[in-house]
């Protein structure tokens, strides 16, 4: 309970079963303590970390948003939001199109994940996430996982550990917060 306040809220409501009341307090510390309020900082005034959207690869503005989440800082906190519809919009467009599944389709499905996961937890662009989503279950490889290659060529035979986690909290994401219906998908991994 000495650490990090995104340690703390954590400890807070997984261990020690305080009131929820107590651990949103100190989650909502995140923004202005320790590691959420570094990264935070770090950011440009276009809404960008890093210099980049996905790259570069750990310090863009990608990566920083996926620790933002991991971190909890609150789905609410206006920086981050901004950073997140950014980083969406201008990677994969605004609006949700044809175009825009066919680019989900053509990305490489670890980062289509990982945008699906931002934009979900953050609330923004219910109607494009849920489309993304939607392509994300349709990509499933025959083994029941993703791989982030499967457009390239050589075209790949099996799914790999890394995208298909990608996707999984991607989608588990969406399911959370309404946006994709569970039962509009069944994945079973593996043999």
């Amino acid at each position: 309970m000495e650490g990090d306040p995104s340690i703390r809220w954590q400890v807070m409501r997984d261990l020690l079963d305080a009131p929820k009341a107590k651990w949103q307090a100190e989650r909502r510390r995140t923004q202005n303590e320790g590691w959420g309020a570094q990264f935070l900082a770090k950011q440009d005034a276009r809404g960008v970390w890093g210099g980049g959207l996905y790259s570069p690869k750990w310090i863009s503005s990608t990566y920083t948003l996926l620790a933002l989440v991991s971190i909890g800082i609150p789905p609410n906190c206006e920086p981050a939001r901004h950073g997140a519809q950014v980083a969406l919009d201008r990677l994969y467009g605004t609006v949700a199109d044809d175009a825009l599944y066919r680019r989900t389709n053509e990305f490489d499905q670890c980062v289509s994940g990982m945008l699906v996961q931002i934009a979900a937890y953050f609330g923004i662009a219910a109607e494009r996430v849920n489309m993304m989503a939607k392509s994300l279950v349709e990509n499933r490889m025959p083994d029941g996982g993703w791989n982030c290659r499967i457009k390239r060529k050589p075209r790949p035979h099996h799914s790999s550990f890394h995208t298909t986690i990608n996707v999984l909290e991607g989608l588990r994401e969406t399911v959370a917060h309404g946006i994709y219906p569970k039962n509009r998908f069944m994945i079973h991994i593996g043999g």
